[in-house]
């Protein structure tokens, strides 16, 4: 909260949520500008939630891009 009683986002929390019944292996890219940021490279399981990373807020005016590859 600021000193006006709003509320201030600070990050966004990313996450990959699987509903189905197959397990994929997954690409995620991060990119600002069009430069690379961050890379992860996993396996999200049938019905799991996978936390992937936190981006500060203050950042989301730097052009970003999210990808995601998915076998």
């Amino acid at each position: 909260m600021d000193e006006f009683g709003d509320e201030v986002v600070e990050e966004l929390k990313i996450h990959l949520v699987n509903n189905t019944s197959i397990a994929y292996f997954f690409t995620y890219r991060l990119n600002f500008f069009g430069e690379a940021e961050f890379e992860l490279k996993n396996t999200i399981q049938p019905f799991e939630n996978f936390y992937i990373h936190d981006v500060a807020f203050e950042d989301m005016s730097d052009s970003p891009s999210f990808s995601f590859d998915f076998l």
